[in-house]
């Protein structure tokens, strides 16, 4: 299972890169594979996103809170490809 976190970095007043490492590390330790890919800016998930191939990974993980998620969604071409997950580290996650 491979495993794709977008992640955006200033999400959550700096909890996310602790909170990233120990998400990534458990699932390496159980044999899944995990990539990871940091937003540079307002927009760049969405773009990101639309720029994986539907076997490029199997699982989708947003690192963020809900403007990140709302781009990595509306980045996606339908039918979504994958399931999304959600690390919510949101200042208030609506």
């Amino acid at each position: 299972m491979r495993y794709h976190f977008i992640v955006n970095p200033v999400a959550g007043r700096g909890r996310v890169t602790t909170i990233l490492d120990d998400v990534q590390t458990m699932l390496r330790e159980h044999g899944f594979e995990v990539s990871r890919y940091v937003t540079k800016a307002a927009g760049d998930a969405g773009v990101h996103v639309a720029t994986l191939g539907p076997d490029e990974v199997d699982r989708v993980v947003v690192v963020g809170g809900d403007g990140t998620l709302r781009e990595v969604v509306n980045g996606m071409p339908p039918p979504l490809p994958w399931p999304i997950g959600i690390v919510p580290v949101g200042t208030a996650n609506l």
